[in-house]
């Protein structure tokens, strides 16, 4: 759906949102363990070498991932 823009006799006003009572879980050891499989995936969908060096991409994942949390 297109809509127009605003005419000059449409005022906008901005409103606020009220954020005082909105919370954002942050747990650092689900951060990590997501930005590295993130990073795995990135190395697996964009190596150089589709054979990977005959490495065994999911193993290696295996191996290493609890290193990325801690």
């Amino acid at each position: 759906m297109v809509f127009p823009p605003p005419t000059a006799s449409e005022s906008h006003t901005p409103t606020r949102i009220n954020s005082k009572d909105w919370s954002f879980p942050f747990i650092p050891r689900d951060e990590w363990q997501q930005m590295f499989t993130e990073a795995w995936r990135m190395e697996r969908d964009y190596f150089y070498d589709r054979k990977m060096h005959s490495l065994d991409w999911p193993a290696l994942l295996k191996n290493t991932s609890p290193w990325s949390i801690g």
